[in-house]
């Protein structure tokens, strides 16, 4: 995109390089009418009188404008033209290229800053989200939800983060979609600095973005902020693993508030990891049962261009190296755990028999042991 060169844009991007003065702030100043020079020209005393700010806010104001008088190097012009020589792209707040579902949002960002692209505007977007911490059997499900609905065509969205979000982006690389990763600091820096594989390689298959201006450094009040750029930037947001107090349910918060859908994949009964997930069930989300299910009732089609091994096996008919139990257990194991006496129970065999269809799946790559003694398809 060309960069700005109005003043009044340098204006807003030196108010944006404040602490404490952010979207909300901005958003009142447009319903007071008064633009970012505008506001940089205000005398003391009515800066003091303006009750949309909080004092901090005033204060913060006041020490930065006093120095950027004294300091021709601090003044919003020179800041601005000092930011311009970084290797960093940026969109702001009503511009054409501010993707289209943030910007209605109240406490959309002024400023997203960006290296790498943007979603198109017509690109449908979905948020992964879980814990950092997560189980294989998160990861698994993370990488392979990503992976199938970035084949489709679907951008994926995340925090790259570890775990879950880590998974989530590498999922849809793999795919050769499109994945794009919210940072709670600025997109100059990969945090967490292990991430440094998947943060180069988005760049040529999506983007990193942020609200904070080069240089911020990641500190922890500003990942629950991020939180809602994350689901603002979405359709929907699917929840694969989280603990009923986490960033993860923060950002389905959100998303709630942004009118966005909520899907949450079920977990083992006795996992900690699952227990934010069973709760969002609990209280009305919807319960993520796959690709194919999630596409239709979100897009109203099946838009997927591609199907998983497990979908040729159970729609192809029988695999070469599958004895019939072995296809009958396989067709009938979810892709989320299950106990190998229950799936016995339901497919009315015997346990030892089931129990040694599911060994045998293991061993093809078919199905995966989460814990002692619960399986789940792959």
């Amino acid at each position: 995109m060309d960069l700005h060169q109005d003043k009044d844009t340098a204006y807003a991007y030196w108010l944006w390089t404040i602490p404490g003065i952010g979207a909300v702030s901005f958003r009142k100043m447009e319903e007071h009418g008064i633009t970012a020079r505008a506001f940089y020209e205000l005398r003391d005393e009515t800066i003091e009188k303006l009750d949309f700010l909080r004092q901090d806010q005033k204060d913060s104001f006041l020490t930065k404008r006093k120095q950027s008088r004294e300091n021709v190097a601090l003044h919003p012009e020179r800041v601005y033209e000092a930011f311009l020589k970084l290797s960093v792209y940026f969109v702001m707040l009503h511009e054409k290229d501010y993707p289209r579902r943030m910007a209605d949002l109240y406490d959309a960002p002024k400023f997203l800053f960006y290296k790498g692209h943007l979603p198109a505007e017509d690109q449908p977007c979905v948020a992964i989200v879980g814990a950092r911490g997560c189980t294989s059997y998160g990861k698994h499900l993370a990488f392979e939800i990503a992976k199938e609905l970035a084949g489709a065509g679907i951008g994926v969205v995340s925090g790259l983060a570890y775990g879950v979000d880590r998974e989530a982006h590498a999922g849809a690389l793999a795919a050769k979609g499109r994945t794009y990763g919210v940072l709670g600091c600025d997109v100059l820096q990969c945090y967490p600095e292990k991430n440094k594989d998947i943060y180069d390689q988005m760049q040529q298959n999506g983007g990193v973005l942020s609200e904070y201006p080069p240089p911020t450094e990641a500190v922890s009040a500003h990942f629950p902020l991020r939180n809602r750029i994350i689901s603002g930037l979405c359709d929907a947001v699917i929840v694969v693993e989280a603990r009923k107090k986490s960033g993860s349910m923060i950002t389905v918060e959100h998303a709630l508030a942004q009118g966005r859908n909520v899907y949450a994949v079920p977990g083992p009964l006795n996992s900690a990891l699952s227990e934010g997930c069973h709760e969002l069930i609990r209280q009305g989300a919807a319960i993520f049962t796959g690709a194919k299910d999630f596409c239709e009732d979100l897009y109203g089609e099946f838009i997927l261009s591609g199907h998983t091994q497990g979908e040729k096996v159970a729609k192809g008919g029988q695999k070469a190296d599958l004895s019939d139990a072995e296809q009958r257990v396989y067709d009938a194991l979810p892709v989320v755990p299950i106990g190998a006496e229950v799936l016995a129970s339901e497919l009315s065999m015997d346990s030892l028999s089931v129990k040694n269809c599911l060994v045998s799946l293991l061993l093809k790559g078919l199905a995966k042991e989460e814990g002692k003694g619960y399986f789940y398809r792959l």
